[in-house]
């Protein structure tokens, strides 16, 4: 009984305490209540349990209620409360200071509690006296990882979850100390997004998706807790109300120019990268037009992505995919190379160079530039439709295909792993750098964070094959450009009446996404009558990142035993095992963070809230053909084509060459032979005086 008594002791202690611990809390979407007196003793308020928090808050007004907040399989999560915890007046008394947020889950939906991609987007900066901004008004948002804290068990398993925000170098509790000073005590939390991780319906193993819930709340805090501040007359406070947002549907594509220059390391095309969007009418018209987009992602390159159509290549391969074969391993069978010029010798002793091979047996002698002990990404050309190989040059590896088998690799991590913001993904699938270009405008490696205004443009490079068709050695291509692509462009009604081909070379959009896009336009252009809250929007293409698509056929060798044996041996060529690799950037959780609008010289930002996506794009590999022989030998070749010509021609050369010498006299004959007709007619013409005699003189002549 006394165990008993003192368990209940202790019970009533805790929700005194609670209690007193929740009135010093803002809770709710329009709440305010007396401060915590802070008794010196630090509080893990981490630790208190989800639902002691909420039973003695108030929501909206009203007592909280658990009858309130049923479980709903079709409901959508929603924040219940945003806590500003034991801010401080004194900059030095912040030991306490922390961001509580509550949400309720509805439809029990089991958040992966763990990852630190479960964020919440907050604004960090304001518009003040002085600056091309609504004073007062967020200027800039910032994302911060939520720490789990609590949920609710038992028969309210899963339905509230209770998280700390991490703010480990204080950027929020500068911007509202900074805002505090500026607006007269207040402090202004802008809530627009919360990204949470959901688990599988299988498990954790599953691939994890990033939902985006709509918060859009602006939580205004003034006055202290008791112990912090001036608490008689200033009490803490709390009002809350609505933040305009917009939320995004994002979609991705690219665009490549028809046009490839083979240079010294092989197939390269500029790629123009872009996502499309609607933006509600209704914001453009209060707001002003889209003048500039703010959005993050982690880029990477991938390593070289093997394609063959080859049945026996892909089966033999894909056993030592991820595996360290070193410079040789016998059991492999293929060694793969691209172009091979023989360097010195002949027969067994031949010498090769290449730029990039795998598996070369070290009897070749090959040298290579670029010699790579492990494959990482191997991909057959098999059409489930038609249940046959296609040809390298029909078939297109889609951007959703690779972007499976990147989240479902498991077999390497020689290189560690890569955190993108809280998804674990193998860093042997990437080479650790990017395009040269890319680091020299400013990006990096890994995450980007970047403002693009709609006035800068791209120039995005093609080139125009121009060798003349009796030249055997060499090539000659003249580059043009897609000069001044605009970052931003609004896509309008006039744009679609283009045709496919049209529309997709002037808006640079992916061919092959042409339908897709158009189907956006015409939803978001086009109102709902079962949809009262649709409303008509404007379509933008966002153009961010030009990168370069590399990609080149490969020799593949196998080793041919035949009789006689000095058949016997290595044998490279491209026409039996059809294969080819290329390497191109991906963008990972490429998020959308704010839009910025301009109307009569006002900037106003909006936050945007979008499901962040992971862009990779369509990758091919040209079409399997030998690409020809190296410079010297066609030299060589069109030296002896002309000797074979001359000595072919011998017989009747002295008749060609007169022939040739007439055609080339003929004009001089012409003009000599006017000449002389000129000078001949000259000597025939008659004197005037015998054509017109002298009258006979009337002197001399008597008169009758």
């Amino acid at each position: 009984m006394r165990r008993i008594a003192r368990k209940n002791l202790t019970r009533l202690l805790s929700l005194f305490v609670l209690a007193v611990l929740v009135l010093a809390m803002c809770a709710g979407r329009s709440f305010s209540t007396r401060a915590y007196a802070d008794t010196g003793k630090e509080l893990n308020y981490d630790n208190t349990n989800v639902l002691d928090d909420l039973g003695s808050s108030t929501i909206d007004g009203e007592p909280f209620n658990l009858n309130d907040y049923p479980k709903n399989p079709y409901g959508k999560i929603e924040v219940l409360s945003f806590i500003e915890y034991c801010y401080a007046f004194a900059d030095n008394n912040n030991g306490n200071y922390a961001l509580y947020l509550y949400l309720y889950n509805p439809a029990c939906l089991n958040i992966v509690t763990a990852s630190t991609a479960n964020k919440i987007q907050i604004a960090t900066d304001f518009f003040y006296e002085g600056e091309e901004g609504t004073v007062g008004e967020p200027q800039s948002y910032s994302k911060f990882t939520l720490q789990f804290c609590s949920m609710s068990t038992g028969e309210y398993e899963k339905l509230f979850y209770k998280f700390r925000v991490v703010d480990e170098n204080n950027v929020i509790l500068n911007a509202v100390r900074t805002y505090e000073k500026a607006f007269g005590g207040e402090r202004l939390y802008a809530i627009s997004g919360v990204e949470l991780v959901e688990e599988g319906a299988a498990g954790a193993d599953d691939i994890m998706t990033i939902d985006d819930k709509v918060v859009g709340k602006r939580y205004t805090y003034s006055g202290y807790a008791e112990g912090y501040g001036n608490s008689d007359d200033f009490p803490l406070s709390c009002s809350v109300d609505d933040l305009e947002t917009v939320e995004l549907e994002v979609h991705s594509t690219f665009y490549r120019p028809d046009d490839e220059v083979m240079g010294e390391h092989g197939m390269t095309q500029d790629q123009l990268n872009s996502v499309y969007f609607a933006v509600p009418n209704s914001i453009l018209n209060t707001y002003g037009g889209l003048q500039k987009v703010r959005a993050e992602w982690w880029e990477y390159k991938t390593q070289p992505i093997i394609i063959t159509e080859s049945e026996e290549l892909y089966n033999a391969l894909n056993a030592f995919i991820g595996v360290n074969v070193g410079s040789y391993n016998s059991d492999v069978g293929f060694a793969l190379s691209t172009d091979r010029e023989i360097v010195a010798g002949s027969g067994d002793l031949t010498s090769y160079r290449s730029d990039w091979g795998y598996n070369i047996p070290d009897d070749i002698l090959l040298s290579c530039s670029n010699e790579v002990s492990a494959l990482y990404y191997l991909f057959n050309t098999f059409d489930d439709e038609t249940s046959q190989y296609l040809s390298l040059g029909e078939f297109v590896l889609t951007g959703e295909r690779l972007e499976a088998y990147v989240n479902a690799y498991n077999k390497s991590y020689e290189n560690g792993t890569l955190d993108v913001d809280g998804k674990s993904i193998s860093a042997d699938l990437f080479t650790g750098d990017i395009d040269e270009h890319r680091k020299e405008e400013g990006y990096s490696v890994g995450h980007n964070d970047v403002t693009i205004d709609k006035d800068e443009v791209y120039n995005i490079l093609s080139y125009e094959d121009t060798t003349p068709w009796w030249q055997i050695w060499g090539a000659c291509y003249e580059s043009s450009e897609f000069a001044s692509v605009k970052a931003i462009e609004e896509i309008t009604s006039e744009a679609m009446k283009l045709s496919k081909q049209e529309f997709c070379d002037t808006y640079l959009i992916n061919y092959d996404d042409y339908e897709e896009f158009t189907e956006f336009y015409n939803e978001a252009t086009t109102l709902d009558p079962q949809n009262p809250d649709d409303e008509m929007k404007t379509v933008f293409v966002f153009r961010f990142a030009q990168t370069e698509y590399y990609s080149r056929s490969l020799e593949v060798g196998y080793y041919r035993t035949t009789f006689p044996v000095q058949n016997s041996g290595w044998v490279f060529n491209y026409t039996t095992h059809p294969t080819g690799y290329a390497q191109s950037t991906v963008f990972l959780n490429f998020d959308i963070i704010e839009l910025t609008f301009l109307k009569d010289g006002v900037f106003t930002v909006i936050p945007a809230v979008s499901d962040p996506i992971d862009i990779y794009s369509d990758t091919e590999v040209p079409k399997v053909e030998n690409p020809g022989l190296p410079d010297w030998l066609k030299i060589v070749l069109a030296v002896l084509a002309l000797i074979v010509l001359l000595v072919i021609l011998m017989p009747i050369l002295p008749y060609i060459i007169k022939a040739v010498v007439w055609v080339i006299l003929l004009p001089f004959r012409l003009i000599a032979a006017i000449v002389k007709g000129i000078q001949k007619a000259a000597k025939k013409k008659p004197n005037q005086m015998d054509v017109f005699p002298p009258k006979a003189s009337s002197a001399g002549k008597k008169k009758r």
